[in-house]
């Protein structure tokens, strides 16, 4: 119900972006006009990504489990952060031993680069200090498992905000939907996994995501090594 609630939003929406476009387009040379088209086009776009991510949250998936090839999965995450503009001046560092896995990769690398995001969002702005995200994979937990780890070295999570920070519209960001680390753990508890963050000593935070190597589900299928 909750999900066709938000897709009726999300057409309605789509109408007033139109409508926006139409009243900018024709305003002209008339600069107020033009102004308040485009604060209302900015709004319907913030609200669009609200309903969007809400949509993604309150869809039932089952995950398509195949074998993922970690190292090429995070070589490409990390070349599409890299040559994003906004995060100029951050410095990446991506750790990866290769680890086996079975899970559904498209997911998966979603929550990735909404870790990678928000990590990059955390740092402060300019500065002659360090601005550096690491992105990590290994094996875990016997090698039964598999551990992502996206660490800033930012100013680290209050203490009182760790214990809500993956509830659904909790954020502390301004024009944040709150629904960003919500589907980081709906996409670990998909996989029988957990999500986690903790501030990281001498500064810094660290959110992780601890899979199965291979869900129960799928035990026939053939690892990547």
């Amino acid at each position: 119900m909750s999900a066709g609630i938000a897709h009726e939003f999300r057409i309605a929406l789509a109408v007033v972006l139109g409508h926006a476009r139409l009243v900018d387009r024709a305003a002209g040379t008339d600069a107020a006009v033009g102004n308040h088209a485009q604060a209302i086009l900015r709004e319907v776009r913030r609200l669009q990504e609200v309903v969007n991510h809400f949509l993604r949250f309150a869809r039932q998936e089952t995950p398509e489990f195949h074998p993922v090839d970690v190292a090429a999965m995070l070589a490409e995450i990390a070349g599409d952060f890299r040559a994003d503009p906004r995060n100029a001046g951050i410095d990446l560092v991506v750790e990866e031993k290769a680890p086996r896995l079975v899970a559904d990769e498209a997911i998966l690398r979603q929550a990735l680069v909404n870790l990678l995001r928000n990590a990059a969002e955390a740092l402060p702005p300019g500065g002659t200090g360090e601005r550096c995200v690491r992105l990590r994979a290994a094996v875990h937990g016997g090698g039964g498992q598999v551990r992502f780890e996206v660490q800033d070295n930012g100013p680290g999570i209050e203490p009182d905000r760790l214990p809500r920070l993956f509830a659904p519209f909790y954020t502390t960001k301004e024009g944040g939907t709150g629904l960003g680390l919500a589907l980081v753990r709906k996409v670990a508890a998909m996989h029988d996994g957990q999500a986690e963050a903790e501030n990281i000593s001498g500064g810094g935070a660290c959110v992780s995501i601890t899979l199965p190597a291979s869900p129960a589900a799928t035990p026939s299928l053939d690892l990547v090594a």
